[in-house]
């Protein structure tokens, strides 16, 4: 079983949605290991609302405890 941060190949396809600190590229850096390209987007029918945000690296990246998020 390999463990450890999944590898994400080149071209490999994948789509990824993100909003509020994943958008920053400090963040992007930190959690995906890389800068995904991107474009704005959105998703109809929801809302930003405020949030706590517990994931440690998010935190010490931004230095921040909450954002909007969906």
């Amino acid at each position: 079983m390999r463990r450890g941060r999944p590898r994400i190949e080149p071209g490999a396809g994948i789509v990824l949605f993100s909003s509020g600190t994943l958008q920053q590229p400090e963040v992007q850096l930190s959690v995906f290991g890389t800068h995904p390209p991107g474009r704005p987007d959105e998703i109809r029918g929801y809302r930003l609302e405020w949030l706590t945000i517990t994931d440690p690296r998010v935190v010490e990246e931004t230095g921040g405890k909450a954002g909007k998020g969906l």
